[in-house]
């Protein structure tokens, strides 16, 4: 399923330094602007699907997308990056990627032949089991 994102969106880490409130009202900002998809990076800040969520919550028609979401931050075979992603249809894009400057010199992970490494990713990810975790049983027994 494709998803439409429009011809021109925005694409800042300039959240990473702002008050939650205050990237919650730049987005609202964006939407009232007409701007069709905002981009959210993953580089020395927030989580990105976090900031993903609070802002797909926050907003009625902007479309969220990850730009990207690191695939040397998160394990695939627990499909983690999958079942973080936010539901809601039609206003989310999964962005995967890598690059080395915040990854190699900021983070030091490894940063070894990434198109290999993105196959390799997609496909653990792919055949990884998820099973959404059942109703928390109380502590007290």
């Amino acid at each position: 399923m494709a998803l439409e994102i429009g011809r021109i969106g925005i694409w800042t880490g300039v959240f990473d330094a702002r008050p939650m409130s205050e990237v919650v009202e730049g987005a609202r900002r964006i939407e009232e602007l007409g701007f069709e998809t905002l981009w959210v990076p993953e580089t020395v800040g927030r989580d990105p699907f976090v900031v993903v969520t609070r802002l797909l919550a926050a907003t009625t028609t902007l479309r969220l997308a990850t730009g990207i979401a690191n695939i040397y931050a998160r394990d695939r075979r627990c499909r983690r990056s999958r079942s973080r992603c936010p539901k809601r249809p039609g206003r989310f894009l999964l962005g995967l990627g890598s690059h080395t400057t915040t990854w190699w010199r900021v983070r030091k992970h490894a940063y070894t032949k990434p198109l290999a490494y993105m196959r390799e990713y997609l496909t653990e990810m792919d055949e990884a089991m998820f099973s959404p975790s059942p109703r928390p049983r109380s502590l007290s027994g």
